[in-house]
């Protein structure tokens, strides 16, 4: 995306949410940067001479959790900079200077729901890009996947190479050693994803929910990044959210906590917290592996109160206010 359409992407953000922002602020992008501390103070002071603006540095779609790190020692040499977080925790930090921006959040909430609470499918796990955790939970659940479930993995990018080196450095991290045999059947796609993929020709149609995995009781949400003590919420959670859908977070118990605290409910016998990433996915497994249709559809029925709740609370003004409020506060517009 070039830096005019980011700019237009974040000002109808912006508009559509009264933040009066680009008054104030000239948006940076984090590649703008050097990660040099010298040059980027260089290049900073300088466009904040040059706009006569405070700088908003945009880091809240793809993160690398160490820039925040960089940022706090860039704050300390520099004022007027300001830095937009993806993580969810930082809506409570006391840094005067970072502010959490929930992009994903106000940009789902202006999609078009397609979906209803009549169910058709069981489990569904949607995964385009080849990362070591979900990629090691399909492979725990694919001996009990069925026709009943909707699963796609790794089939835009897994012939690529340039995921290789992280990922088998997480899998060293996650089992302590590199098992080829992790990998194998990949990619895989059912053939109602399949066929589902193939109707989906608008260009946006992977920003709303039209996809069928969001017409299946159970999807299993495994967002790009599940570093313990970060919550980074993509589109992957807030669709399974206002789809009614009953999500299954792979993250750590931090994204648990952090969405009790702006008002959700997603505990449950499926959903659990109070584990870690390996007693997730064998909880996970065992109930891709009980829970057939009939049973997955009375544990629908039962925690309907849970998930309307949680739709509720996804369109209030309340937590569009907890947003829109705490960027108010921190950058002063």
């Amino acid at each position: 995306m070039s830096y005019d359409h980011q700019i237009a992407y974040y000002k109808e953000l912006f508009d559509k949410f009264d933040l009066d922002i680009l008054d104030k602020y000239t948006l940076v992008f984090e590649n703008t940067l050097t990660k040099n501390l010298d040059e980027d103070l260089i290049i900073l002071r300088d466009i904040i001479n040059t706009s006569n603006k405070k700088v908003l540095l945009m880091y809240d779609s793809n993160p690398s959790w160490y820039f925040e790190d960089y940022f706090e020692l860039l704050a300390k040499h520099i004022d007027n900079v300001y830095l937009s977080s993806a993580d969810l925790l930082n809506l409570w930090n006391s840094h005067p200077r970072i502010v959490y921006f929930p992009t994903f959040y106000f940009t789902q909430l202006q999609e078009t729901n397609y979906q209803s609470l009549d169910k058709k499918y069981r489990f569904s796990f949607l995964s385009n890009k080849p990362r070591f955790h979900r990629i090691y939970c399909y492979h725990k659940i694919k001996d009990a996947i069925s026709d009943d479930d909707v699963v796609s993995v790794n089939n835009s990018a897994f012939g690529r190479e340039w995921w290789k080196e992280s990922y088998i450095v997480n899998m060293k991290t996650v089992i302590g050693s590199y098992d080829k045999t992790i990998e194998e059947g990949l990619p895989f796609i059912t053939n109602n994803a399949l066929l589902c993929n193939k109707q989906l020709t608008h260009p946006t149609d992977h920003l709303n929910n039209k996809h069928i995995a969001y017409n299946a009781y159970f999807n299993i949400t495994g967002e790009s990044n599940i570093v313990p003590n970060k919550v980074f919420l993509t589109e992957k959670t807030w669709k399974a959210v206002f789809s009614g859908v009953v999500p299954i977070f792979l993250e750590s118990n931090s994204t648990f906590d952090a969405l009790e605290r702006i008002g959700f409910e997603f505990v449950n016998a499926v959903n659990i917290k109070n584990v870690g990433y390996l007693g997730k996915i064998a909880h996970i497994n065992a109930c891709v592996k009980t829970y057939d249709m009939h049973k997955t559809n009375r544990f629908y029925s039962k925690l309907l109160p849970q998930i309307n709740k949680n739709i509720e609370r996804f369109y209030s003004n309340a937590l569009i206010n907890i947003f829109t409020e705490h960027i108010r506060d921190k950058l002063k517009v």
